[in-house]
């Protein structure tokens, strides 16, 4: 939607909430936006289900390509 937010504003608008309760979560990524940016999607679990929750990422993992390398900082790098 094009807006724009504090860093600080869209880091905590959900890791607080997630970790002020306990929930397990992780980050997986998924692919690059037109500009070369890293594009993830977070997983969340029930409380207590760590273990759930690795276990389902590992399975997800290798079918989204795994790690991305570190993206070139330079404008327009894909």
């Amino acid at each position: 939607d094009d807006r724009r937010l504090p860093y600080g504003d869209a880091l905590g608008a959900y890791t607080v909430t997630t970790a002020a309760l306990g929930v397990p979560v992780a980050v997986l990524p998924i692919g690059r936006s037109p500009a070369g940016l890293p594009i993830g999607m977070q997983v969340f679990a029930r409380r207590w289900e760590d273990d759930s929750l690795l276990s389902l990422v590992e399975g997800i993992e290798p079918v989204m390509g795994g790690a991305l390398p570190v993206c070139d900082p330079s404008p327009g790098t894909p």
